[in-house]
């Protein structure tokens, strides 16, 4: 079921569904907590999974004219205060994963685990600032749905991305219903946000770390398996993926969490 919760001056949306240990889902930048929804029905059944909407995603007002991970961080805070979640297992798809690790560095307490999903801890390069810089001139020239049309594709493995037309149009729909504004706010909390190599090698709390083999965006080599994980952790390599494991191989994306969550709860 899906509510919202007033926040600086507009509202944000979440979802509830299920008992038992919380489980946060944090969408990726362009989208919203409408791609988690099937994927996580089934742990709905064992868990209480709750899915959020960042700023300015899923068709909500804009609290800042930056979104940035902090801010991000700050809305999840509030949903766990308003739903009375004192601790839960804390899952970031992209985006979401740098707003996760954000609210790790400033609540510790509300982690039981972390799971990174086609996520990392480093800044951006100076080459990506450029290429977010480019990005956001050609929203300012009225050009948002030609940046959607380029960049969602490129979100799944380009050798099987024929076989998820339905979610690609799904998400290709989502982020053409953004504000212009939204979108650039996002793009500049991506931008602006700091490396938390350090803050998560050191966290107390274990990591699941789901990687696609074949993500356009993340390097396999150098940035995925670079990652350093606190003690405890877990690593899952998703052979057939590519940004969006949660639909390009459900299958073992949700075997790899059930084994997580069994071992560490």
């Amino acid at each position: 079921m899906i509510q919202t919760i007033d926040y600086n001056k507009t509202s944000i949306r979440y979802s509830a569904k299920g008992e038992g240990v919380p489980l946060v889902f944090l969408h990726g930048y362009l989208l919203s907590l409408d791609v988690w929804l099937d994927f996580t029905s089934e742990l709905s059944h064992d868990y209480r999974v709750i899915c959020i909407d960042m700023p300015g995603h899923g068709e909500r007002g804009l609290p800042s004219e930056i979104s940035s991970m902090e801010l991000m961080a700050d809305v999840v805070k509030k949903v766990l205060d308003h739903l009375r979640i004192d601790s839960a297992v804390i899952f970031g798809h992209s985006m979401g994963g740098y707003a996760a690790l954000a609210l790790l560095g400033a609540h510790p307490e509300v982690f039981k685990a972390i799971v990174l999903f086609h996520s990392h801890t480093l800044a951006d390069s100076e080459e990506v600032k450029k290429k977010r810089d480019r990005e956001i001139k050609i929203i300012e020239k009225g050009q948002r749905k030609l940046l959607v049309v380029q960049s969602i594709p490129n979100m799944f493995a380009s050798d099987t991305l024929s076989v998820f037309d339905n979610e690609l149009k799904l998400c290709q729909n989502l982020a053409k219903k953004m504000d212009d504004q939204a979108v650039i706010a996002a793009i500049r909390g991506l931008r602006s946000r700091p490396e938390r190599s350090e803050l998560l090698r050191n966290a107390a709390v274990p990591c699941l770390n789901i990687i696609g083999r074949k993500d356009n965006f993340i390097d396999f080599e150098k940035v995925a398996m670079a990652t350093e994980l606190p003690l405890g952790s877990d690593r899952l390599i998703l052979e057939n993926a590519g940004h969006m494991g949660f639909y390009e191989d459900s299958e073992n994306a949700l075997a790899g969490i059930r084994q997580f969550l069994n071992r560490i709860l």
